[in-house]
């Protein structure tokens, strides 16, 4: 786990504009939003990546993705297997709140899907661990970067995971 250079935050943050990246870029982006005992994650995927780890993941010959309570749960499964998250020590269970297509984004091979996921903790959130190695087992150059924003202090941190790596990364609220 490193921290991501000036030049790819500004790109995220959509300070510099660039040409679209064509897919293949194996790459996740997240938002984190800790709010009390609430923590909020917004993750993006590209579509077919994710149809094809969900798939494998569960025996299917293949998965064509739609905004469903049977998808949502093939995706948690899928998730919480990867994606962890530990509120003030204590490991956290997500909840999907939403899903779907990102309607703006690219089609075909480029089309981006959405998932967004509560955790609560039972005191407010003064310490956030996190682990991101989703897709890691499907792709050798994955990388998923996760932007946190602690809302009572407005601060912010830029994560950066990639594969094959196993690390947790630890942020501390004061």
């Amino acid at each position: 786990m490193s921290v991501l250079p000036v030049v790819v935050l500004a790109l995220l943050a959509g300070g510099v504009s660039a040409p679209p990246a064509a897919h293949p870029l194996h790459l996740t982006t997240a938002q984190v939003a800790v709010e009390g005992r609430a923590v909020h994650l917004r993750i993006r995927l590209f579509k077919n990546d994710l149809e094809a780890a969900l798939a494998g993941s569960h025996g299917l010959d293949s998965l064509l993705l739609e905004p469903t309570a049977r998808h949502d749960s093939l995706f948690l499964e899928y998730f919480r297997e990867r994606y962890e998250l530990t509120l003030n020590t204590r490991p956290a269970v997500p909840v999907i709140v939403a899903s779907g297509q990102d309607e703006e984004s690219g089609g075909g091979d480029e089309t981006i899907w959405w998932v967004q996921l509560l955790y609560q903790a039972e005191d407010p959130v003064n310490r956030l661990d996190i682990s991101a190695r989703v897709l890691f087992e499907w792709f050798e150059d994955q990388r998923n970067i996760v932007r946190v924003l602690h809302v009572a202090t407005d601060k912010q941190r830029t994560l950066y995971f990639a594969a094959p790596d196993d690390e947790w990364a630890s942020l501390i609220f004061q």
